[in-house]
């Protein structure tokens, strides 16, 4: 059973939000260890700090800040647009 199986709301949340597939796995396991108490926190660098999107880290570091908010603002099924405030 996959992480989108054990955890099928927090999925389509992240659908619904426009967050890509790899995202949503890294941001759930990120999710199941910090209850776990391992949670490695993420250099101030990395990019989307802040904006509740966490982006993994291939993404992180192969896309620009511009790319990651129009693939979501494109996938994207709710309709408030990412990010809800200008990213710095």
């Amino acid at each position: 059973m996959g992480l989108s199986e054990k955890f099928p709301e927090g999925y389509e949340l992240g659908r619904a939000l426009g967050y890509p597939e790899c995202c949503i796995d890294f941001f759930t396991m990120r999710a199941i260890s910090f209850e776990l108490g391992t949670l490695i926190p993420l250099p101030e660098t990395w990019k989307m700090v802040g904006t509740g999107y966490v982006p993994c880290p291939v993404c992180n570091a192969t896309k620009t800040e511009e790319e990651l908010v129009q693939g979501i603002n494109e996938r994207r099924t709710v309709e408030v647009p990412f990010p809800f405030y200008d990213v710095e």
